[in-house]
Formats: structure tokens, C-alpha cells, sequence
């Protein structure tokens, strides 16, 4: 039974493969500590010690490369779901054939 129809399942295919790919992206540069990403894992406090710093700055780093993954299983979630209505909608329209061919044999 499709949950949805088949161009609400075609787009949510595109838009989960899309988010799945691009938060895949920005985690592994989270991970490789991106430069460009530091306005958003900087600290607000001010540090004293660079080591403490360095620390603070690497563990906001793996927080927001966890967030990504966990985000872009997410979307592997949804993509699931909508490859799944996409698939029950194209089943809808068959016919099963093998009853067709029993009926045409007897009454033949």
C-alpha cells in the first residue's frame, strides 16, 4: 500500500540522496578539521593555555562531525522510506499475470 505518491517519492529520493551526500561531506571535513568551519566550533570563552584551547577546539570538532554522520543516517533513513513508496507505487498499476494465463488455459 504506497504511503505517498510517485513524484513526492521520486523528490524525497533526490532530497535524501542529496542531504545524505552533502552531510557525509561536511562531516569527513569536520573531521579533517576544515579551517572553514571554524567560526562554527569556536569556543566563546577566552583561553589563557593553547593546549586547553587546542583540546576545546578538537572536541567541538568531533561533536559536529557526529552530529553530520548522525544527520546523514538520517536521511539514509528517509531515502529508504521513499525508494520503498516509490516501489509500492510501481507496483500498484501490475497485473499478476500467472491468474490471467490459468483463466485464458480453463475457458480456452
Amino acid at each position: 500500500m504506497p504511503i505517498c505518491g510517485t513524484k513526492l517519492a521520486s523528490f524525497g529520493i533526490v532530497i535524501s540522496l542529496w542531504g545524505a551526500v552533502q552531510l557525509s561531506l561536511t562531516g569527513l571535513a569536520l573531521s579533517g578539521r576544515s579551517i572553514a568551519f571554524i567560526d562554527d566550533v569556536a569556543p566563546s570563552e577566552e583561553y589563557t593555555d593553547s593546549a586547553k584551547l587546542l583540546t576545546d577546539l578538537e572536541a567541538r570538532y568531533d561533536a559536529s562531525a557526529l552530529n553530520c554522520w548522525i544527520a546523514a543516517l538520517i536521511y539514509l533513513g528517509t531515502l529508504a522510506i521513499s525508494a520503498a513508496a516509490f516501489y509500492a507505487n510501481s507496483r500498484v498499476g501490475e497485473v499478476p499475470k500467472e491468474p490471467l494465463e490459468n483463466f485464458a488455459s480453463i475457458n480456452g
